[in-house]
């Protein structure tokens, strides 16, 4: 999972990562996927719902059936990674009707159907249009908790910290602090949004919060700030 805030390379780094896996394995080795499809179009690359053949409404979803399930198996035959834009506006339900459209495309039980998957994003972007977010709120139903266990089941989370469209240092501070201030009034403003609501035990994500353990850990010992 790579996550990063404005102007420090998230764009540039999908770009150089599609073109090593293009070379490597070839063009039918990977999907690009985008939560929207303005993030779809920056990256080459299609909508999820489009991609993976999934509804708008959750309670929608089943298993593909006859010529289509032929079709997305055969598609996903050779795929080994799925890269995904903007994972920010993907909520738990989506993530878990991902997680078992890959399985069913690929006909392997295990997460994310045992492919490579780079989720890349900012914490600090729109939230899903509808359901609960991946960084934090309480799941509602089983498919929305299945995703939040899938998210939760990522081995690494990647922050890119350093800006690349600043020469002027005093400056990229400037913005950076800008940025800091931000994300503070944007998850204080989530946090009282799902209280609003009634959730207890919300967990949010952003510049210094995140939803791994490991990374957790890493800022506790300034590795990460």
């Amino acid at each position: 999972m790579y996550t990063a805030n404005r102007r420090t390379g998230k764009s540039l780094l999908i770009r150089y990562l599609v073109q090593k896996l293009r070379t490597k394995f070839g063009c039918d080795s990977y999907l690009l996927l985008g939560s929207t499809g303005v993030a779809a179009i920056n990256i080459g690359g299609s909508t999820i719902h489009s991609a993976l053949k999934i509804p708008l409404n959750s309670g929608n979803f089943k298993p593909l059936t006859g010529d289509v399930a032929r079709e997305f198996c055969n598609k996903m035959e050779k795929v080994k990674f799925i890269v995904l834009d903007e994972f920010s506006m993907v909520s738990c339900s989506l993530l878990g009707m991902i997680d078992k459209r890959i399985r069913e495309g690929t006909g392997k039980d295990e997460p994310f159907g045992g492919l490579n998957v780079y989720l890349c994003g900012d914490y600090n972007q729109l939230p899903p249009v509808m359901g609960t977010a991946l960084y934090g709120g309480v799941c509602h139903s089983e498919l929305a908790l299945h995703g939040r266990n899938v998210f939760d089941s990522f081995e690494a989370h990647c922050v890119l910290t350093k800006g690349h469209r600043q020469s002027d240092v005093i400056f990229q501070e400037l913005l950076d602090r800008h940025q800091i201030l931000l994300s503070t009034k944007l998850l204080a403003t989530r946090l009282q949004s799902y209280n609003s609501y009634g959730m207890p035990g919300t967990r949010l994500s952003g510049a210094l919060l995140v939803a791994r353990l490991s990374v957790r850990s890493l800022i506790k010992s300034n590795t990460l700030i």
